[in-house]
Protein backbone atom coordinates (compact mmCIF):
# COMPACT_ATOMS: atom_id res chain seq x y z
CA UNK A 1 0.00 0.00 0.00
CA UNK A 2 1.46 3.32 -0.99
CA UNK A 3 2.02 5.56 1.81
CA UNK A 4 0.18 9.13 2.15
CA UNK A 5 0.42 12.35 3.91
CA UNK A 6 -2.45 13.92 5.49
CA UNK A 7 -1.79 17.85 4.77
CA UNK A 8 -4.10 20.76 5.86
CA UNK A 9 -3.56 22.88 2.50
CA UNK A 10 -5.16 26.44 1.40
CA UNK A 11 -8.12 24.89 -0.80
CA UNK A 12 -9.12 22.69 1.99
CA UNK A 13 -9.21 25.56 4.61
CA UNK A 14 -11.29 27.37 1.03
CA UNK A 15 -13.60 24.61 1.41
CA UNK A 16 -14.45 24.27 4.85
CA UNK A 17 -14.89 28.20 4.91
CA UNK A 18 -17.29 27.94 2.00
CA UNK A 19 -18.97 25.48 4.34
CA UNK A 20 -19.14 27.24 7.41
CA UNK A 21 -20.49 29.88 5.71
CA UNK A 22 -23.17 27.95 4.39
CA UNK A 23 -24.44 26.98 7.25
CA UNK A 24 -23.59 30.12 9.79
CA UNK A 25 -26.41 31.32 7.54
CA UNK A 26 -29.15 29.34 9.11
CA UNK A 27 -27.16 28.64 12.35
CA UNK A 28 -23.80 30.20 13.64
CA UNK A 29 -23.59 27.81 16.61
CA UNK A 30 -24.00 25.17 14.27
CA UNK A 31 -21.28 26.43 12.19
CA UNK A 32 -18.88 27.00 15.21
CA UNK A 33 -18.92 23.62 16.75
CA UNK A 34 -19.01 21.74 12.81
CA UNK A 35 -15.20 23.99 12.63
CA UNK A 36 -14.35 22.91 16.40
CA UNK A 37 -15.52 19.00 15.23
CA UNK A 38 -13.13 18.99 11.86
CA UNK A 39 -10.47 20.65 13.42
CA UNK A 40 -10.30 18.29 16.67
CA UNK A 41 -10.76 15.68 13.70
CA UNK A 42 -7.41 16.93 12.61
CA UNK A 43 -6.21 17.28 16.02
CA UNK A 44 -6.45 13.94 16.89
CA UNK A 45 -4.66 13.29 13.01
CA UNK A 46 -2.08 14.91 13.85
CA UNK A 47 -1.22 12.92 17.13
CA UNK A 48 -0.80 9.93 15.03
CA UNK A 49 3.27 9.42 13.90
CA UNK A 50 5.23 11.49 11.36
CA UNK A 51 1.72 13.94 10.89
CA UNK A 52 3.12 16.70 13.56
CA UNK A 53 2.81 19.07 10.68
CA UNK A 54 -1.04 19.33 10.72
CA UNK A 55 -0.61 20.22 14.59
CA UNK A 56 1.88 23.29 12.84
CA UNK A 57 -0.98 24.12 10.31
CA UNK A 58 -3.83 23.96 12.28
CA UNK A 59 -3.17 27.16 14.72
CA UNK A 60 -2.98 29.17 11.22
CA UNK A 61 -5.74 27.69 8.87
CA UNK A 62 -8.06 27.32 12.00
CA UNK A 63 -7.56 31.26 12.77
CA UNK A 64 -8.61 32.14 9.33
CA UNK A 65 -11.23 28.89 8.99
CA UNK A 66 -13.14 31.17 11.76
CA UNK A 67 -12.50 34.90 10.82
CA UNK A 68 -15.77 36.87 11.31
CA UNK A 69 -16.54 38.70 7.67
Amino acid sequence: MKRWRLEWNERANDDLWEIWKHVAAEDRAAADRLVAALTAVFAKAADYPYMGHINEALGEDYRILTRRD
